[in-house]
């Protein structure tokens, strides 16, 4: 072998064993995690194994179960402890905050009583959701500049949570503090706002009754304020805001009457330019009027729920070819007239419910030829007539859900409807 050769050998192994040993995790790391370890116990009554029974000093504490570490420093920059079992409590002293280049903490689903935030060696992700936390939300909280996402939802935390906690949390992109027994409210008008920053917001069951928190959100793409005591109508300045970038908007569950400004519809065509929106959810208000025939333009749109609201007028006709909708729920209105034969355009369709209302119309076996059609309800409306079957044996191929109880059909329901429900057996 030439000296030429030699050298690139050698230097091959240099490489590997110095590729080796930096990803190896820092002792005082796999220190600071078992001693972590040692400050909670696991629910015994538990069928599943804890992540953290795999964690022993004689092996590098990259390779154990919940532990992500960066692969050229083998510093840790993960901990998910999801679901683990866990119960105890995590102090200011504990030596999880000793991680310094910890990027995500996920204790979710677990048993955790308390959860002191620490300013020293924070994860910019923290995911507590669905733990036993209680008391009011910390007021460190607003200390916490370099955060990106913060999850606290479904625990026991109560009282009034100030929103000028989070108004100066500029990195702030993500923010789920529903279904807690918390009522949002700020002491300081001046910072009643939540960050621009700010993607995904879910305040589901937080006692919001008002949206002016949200000026100055103006990238929100997720917003979910489902279940809470939001009434009247929605200011105008929220629809120029979220024109651009919201994708999914749940109102569901308010006390709405009116989306907009106006007096004849509840529901502003100013809604269908909302250009990027995929869900829309208003379901269980008190809403008024006509859909806003538009609506069945946007191509993007997958989720339309309005069910359980005071609408009236027809169904919106102008579903076009290649449309996204997914899932339409009119269920529970006041709808009349007849189904409109561009629902044939919507190919991606799984769920149709259009019952309870007043719609007068045969049997629509049109629709049996939507591909991915699963449920078909239309039960009491007033749709008469005979209900026919075709001979194509390529009809409901998907459909698992058939109801059209409490109608005027005449006759008796063929039975080789039922032998075409292949999906149904």
């Amino acid at each position: 072998m030439g000296y030429g050769q030699l050298s690139v050998v050698l230097l091959v192994i240099f490489l590997f064993e110095f590729a080796l040993s930096s990803s190896l995790c820092p002792k005082d790391q796999s220190i600071s995690l078992v001693k972590f370890n040692e400050t909670f116990t696991i629910d015994t009554f538990a069928s599943l194994k804890s992540k953290t029974s795999s964690w022993n000093m004689s092996r590098d504490c990259c390779l154990w179960d919940g532990v992500k570490c960066d692969e050229m420093t083998g510093h840790v920059i993960e901990l998910d402890l999801n679901n683990c079992c866990l119960v105890g409590k995590v102090d200011s002293n504990s030596t999880v905050f000793q991680l310094s280049r910890l990027q995500k903490l996920d204790l979710s689903w677990n048993n955790f009583s308390n959860y002191h935030i620490s300013t020293r060696g924070v994860a910019p992700m923290i995911f507590l959701e669905r733990n036993q936390l209680r008391g009011h939300l910390p007021k460190s909280i607003q200390n916490l500049v370099y955060l990106n996402s913060l999850d606290l939802s479904s625990n026991n935390f109560s009282g009034n949570a100030d929103v000028s906690l989070f108004s100066n949390l500029k990195n702030l992109r993500t923010l789920d503090l529903s279904y807690n027994r918390i009522s949002l409210t700020s002491e300081n008008k001046v910072n009643f706002t939540l960050p621009e920053s700010l993607w995904n917001l879910a305040l589901v069951a937080c006692e919001v009754k008002e949206l002016e928190f949200l000026r100055s959100a103006k990238q929100l793409f997720d917003l979910n304020l489902s279940n809470n005591k939001i009434q009247g109508r929605i200011p105008d300045w929220v629809w120029p805001i979220w024109m651009f970038s919201l994708n999914r908007l749940n109102l569901s569950h308010n006390m709405l009457t009116n989306m907009g400004s106006g007096n004849m519809d509840s529901i502003p065509s100013y809604v269908c330019n909302l250009d990027s929106l995929r869900v829309l959810d208003l379901a269980k208000n008190n809403l008024i009027g006509e859909i806003p025939q538009c609506l069945a333009n946007i191509s993007t749109l997958e989720v339309l729920d309005m069910h359980q609201n005071n609408l009236s007028g027809t169904i919106p006709k102008t579903f076009t070819i290649g449309n996204s909708l997914r899932s339409l729920n009119l269920h529970d209105n006041k709808l009349q007239g007849k189904l409109p034969r561009s629902l044939a355009n919507c190919k991606e369709l799984q769920v149709l419910d259009l019952g309870n209302n007043h719609l007068y119309d045969t049997f629509p076996m049109w629709l049996a030829t939507l591909p991915k059609l699963q449920v078909l309800s239309l039960r009491s409306n007033k749709l008469y007539g005979s209900i026919r079957t075709s001979r194509d044996e390529n009809m409901f191929l998907e459909l698992r859900i058939l109801d059209v109880s409490y109608n005027a059909f005449t006759g008796n329901v063929p039975t080789s409807l039922f032998q075409q429900l292949k999906a149904m057996r």
